[in-house]
């Protein structure tokens, strides 16, 4: 998440070599770069095709005390406040009569 969000240098595994890729600030999920040149050589001749990297951010689901924190003081310095390790459903109950 923080590569993604602050931007980074990383390391790509290819067909032949590893090669250093910039990930750039803001990167989405599901975001695509192409490696022109890097992918299966073509059946008849004539290069390589492109190698496509796929991003797959990951939102980490165990987080100790510290990074709790911070990530709730990242949330309220963006006006989105979180409750402390109240779900979904526990927002829903407090809107639903009876429940």
């Amino acid at each position: 998440v923080a590569q993604a969000a602050l931007g980074a240098t990383l390391e790509v595994l290819t067909l032949d070599d590893p090669e250093p890729i910039e990930l750039k600030r803001g990167t989405q999920n599901g975001e695509i770069i192409r490696l022109k040149g890097r992918g299966a050589p073509r059946l008849r001749g004539g290069g390589r095709g492109d190698m496509v990297v796929h991003f797959n951010v990951v939102v980490p689901t165990h987080l100790n005390d510290d990074q709790k924190k911070l990530l709730r003081e990242l949330a309220d310095s963006f006006g989105t406040p979180v409750d402390d390790d109240k779900g979904l459903l526990h927002k829903l109950r407090g809107t639903v009569k009876g429940a």
